[in-house]
């Protein structure tokens, strides 16, 4: 797993285990996603994640609330 790590922020390729941590951010804050093509949809969602496993896509992580 590639992870890079700054003071606040860190960078980290997605894995299978962080549908359910996204899904719920996503599901809870729908407007910071309004702009995207992920939306609240359980299955949109899913084939989000899904092609973003394929593209070794990365999620950042805020150090202080883990999110």
């Amino acid at each position: 797993m590639t992870e890079l790590n700054g003071q606040q922020i860190a960078l980290r390729s997605i894995t299978p285990e962080d549908f359910s941590e996204l899904h719920q951010i996503i599901a809870t804050h729908p407007d910071i996603y309004r702009f995207s093509n992920i939306g609240q949809e359980f299955d949109k969602f899913t084939l989000w994640f899904e092609q973003a496993l394929k593209d070794q896509a990365y999620v950042v992580v805020d150090k202080n609330s883990g999110l």
